[in-house]
């Protein structure tokens, strides 16, 4: 194979194509870990042939991806042995901050180099995401569209590229769908999450999947209906006819009581020539659920809307002790689905300190978020109101989250790794909360 270089803006910057496609082949290998001699061939070849090639940086970072997890070999008792001196050799990876340090250095160092080249900041973007960097992805989102705002979007692409499509577009594109894939994973912080979500409405305020991803992680996570309903809103209004949009509104409609509003949602679903027979049937769900002779009010409407404002009436800790009571007289017109008295496991008067506290416990929740304890502590007026609620794995440290709901919305006081009962939870929220 002859060499074949394009040179871009004089000597300043080659790229050796024979290079690039050989290595590149390898990589697209399903074993490429077994041909790493080759590409270290092909990259010192490369090196002494056009050692400024910025493709050559991405291939080395690509390269050492390669090798970025080592393995860790620990050993484990043989349970099924009866010889407590027999062990089991468990293999497990981790990532080796040195190659991984060595890899941002290359390609930080070739974009510093070579701030314009298209190819280097969107393999930037792909390594964060692969290697899950997500507070390195914010950092370098910005950087690049800075460069782009200062650039007028004129990058410096590679031939291979179709030329009639621009080069801002396909990086909207990878900067929008990496921050959909992030934000959806099970595994994200919160707070994480709402901060890549700033940063892309920051450079797409009219991007309406991130607007929809905002609705879902204000809605669901947060419990503030009022600000999902707002992202939903503006996300309807930049794409109308959206199927994921419209059926995430109609649940939250569902949710917070709005039998009509959700109908007329989901019905635009089912007149929807997009929608899959799966989404048609969520629709039609949603509709039947609606059309109830009374809409009921979930358990979530409940834990985070309805008992602050139980609390702040109640005179007496005894009064949010009959749950029955509550659920059918106390309650906004509606009532409940009717295994919410199940969900119920019990109710207890706790006393600490000087403070008679009301605890609701609940079945150990199977999903996010969902309550395990629910407790009204005697307040100024009435009680507040906290909660311990399931949280996403984030880490074995972090496996509930203590909640306040008020009647102005719902807030977060942190993770915790959980407590052996009730009344343990209720002391620390006295200790370390309410003090």
């Amino acid at each position: 194979m002859t060499i074949a270089a394009v040179a871009l803006f004089g000597s300043t910057t080659v790229w050796c194509q024979n290079y690039s496609a050989e290595f590149g082949s390898i990589m697209d290998m399903d074993r490429r870990d077994q041909h790493k001699p080759q590409l270290d061939s092909i990259l010192s070849l490369w090196g002494k042939s056009a050692p400024d090639d910025p493709k050559l940086a991405i291939a080395k970072c690509r390269r050492l991806l390669l090798d970025c997890y080592k393995p860790v070999i620990t050993k484990a008792k043989n349970k099924n042995a009866g010889n407590d001196s027999t062990y089991n050799i468990v293999i497990d990876h981790e990532l080796d901050p040195v190659v991984i340090n060595k890899a941002y250095s290359i390609i930080d160092g070739a974009i510093n180099n070579n701030p314009d080249i298209f190819e280097l900041r969107q393999y930037k973007l792909i390594t964060d995401y692969q290697l899950e960097f997500y507070s390195e992805f914010i950092r370098d989102f910005e950087k690049a569209f800075k460069r782009q705002e200062q650039n007028k979007g004129k990058w410096i692409v590679d031939d291979s590229f179709s030329p009639e499509v621009p080069r801002e577009r396909i990086f909207t594109a990878l900067a929008v769908g990496y921050l959909n894939d992030i934000i959806s994973k099970d595994s994200i912080d919160l707070d994480l999450a709402e901060q890549l979500l700033d940063t892309g409405l920051k450079y797409f305020p009219n991007e309406f999947r991130l607007l929809n991803i905002y609705g879902i992680i204000v809605g669901n996570y947060r419990h503030d209906a009022e600000a999902a309903a707002k992202y939903y809103s503006k996300a309807l209004e930049i794409a109308p006819d959206d199927v994921l949009i419209l059926l995430n509104f109609a649940q939250l409609k569902v949710k917070t009581g709005d039998a009509k509003g959700a109908i007329e949602l989901a019905s635009k679903v089912l007149e929807s020539p997009e929608a899959s027979k799966d989404y048609k049937d969520e629709a039609m769900d949603i509709i039947s659920y609606a059309n109830a002779e009374k809409i009921p009010v979930s358990l979530y409407s409940f834990e985070f809307q309805y008992a602050p404002v139980l609390a702040s009436k109640a005179g007496n800790p005894f009064q949010m002790t009959n749950v029955a009571y509550i659920i059918e007289e106390d309650l906004p017109s509606g009532g409940f689905i009717p295994q919410f008295r199940s969900d119920v496991v019990k109710d207890d008067l706790i006393t600490i300190g000087d403070k008679e506290c009301v605890l609701w416990t609940f079945d150990d929740p199977t999903e996010t978020p969902l309550c395990k304890y629910l407790v009204f502590i005697p307040a100024d007026k009435g009680f507040d109101v906290y909660t311990l609620e399931k949280t996403l794995p984030l880490d074995e440290n972090i496996n509930w989250v203590i909640g306040h709901p008020t009647t102005e919305g719902h807030s977060s006081l942190g993770g915790v790794k959980g407590f052996e009962n009730g009344e343990a939870f209720v002391k620390f929220v006295i200790d370390k909360i309410v003090k």
